[in-house]
């Protein structure tokens, strides 16, 4: 079981069930604070540009989207197999036309298996933040509003477009917009 704690607008990994048997996660040490803003500043350009070269007016999601998904952290690797500042998981990434690194297997996803930029594009912030960007101007172009558009990047646009937005992606969606709305 995850445990969270929100704080001054940086959500904390407080703790997870740890163990050796099958609830047991590879990476547990990549993981701590998430949500964490502070580095915005230093990817600020970077989403900007993407922002600006895929038509999105309010570059903030996308910054937000960042600092909700990796704490901006290049190398991040979640539970289910995404990687990269941006989170995308490894088909996804794929599908994209990013070089994924092979993966290794745990709990039928795969996790790349090595956290080395040259050999997983994921964990390149320059790229990851370019496919972010082209997957959500397509989501809102698509969707046209930013609850639908964070709801597909999060769970898929086939379930998003079949089943509508869950309350999970309900609530991702108000968590990245309130952190779009406190940046600068």
């Amino acid at each position: 079981m995850w445990k969270f704690l929100l704080l001054i607008g940086s959500l904390f990994l407080l703790s997870r069930s740890s163990g050796s048997g099958e609830g047991s996660y590879p990476y547990a040490d990549r993981i701590g604070k998430v949500g964490d803003c502070s580095e915005r500043e230093r990817y600020r350009a970077t989403y900007q540009r993407a922002a600006d070269r895929y038509g999105i007016e309010n570059w903030r999601v996308l910054a937000a989207q960042g600092c909700a998904e990796s704490g901006f952290k290049p190398d991040a690797i979640s539970y289910v197999g995404a990687a990269g500042i941006a989170q995308l998981m490894p088909g996804t990434a794929r599908d994209w036309g990013l070089e994924v690194a092979p993966g290794v297997h745990w709990r039928g996803r795969e996790f790349p298996s090595t956290l080395d930029p040259s050999k997983d594009e994921r964990m390149d912030p320059a790229k990851a933040i370019d496919v972010q960007a082209r997957i959500m101007a397509r989501n809102y172009e698509d969707f046209g509003d930013w609850p639908a558009a964070l709801g597909a990047y999060r769970s898929g646009r086939a379930r998003v477009s079949e089943r509508g937005l869950s309350e999970g992606d309900r609530n991702y969606a108000a968590k990245i917009l309130a952190i779009s709305a406190t940046m600068r």
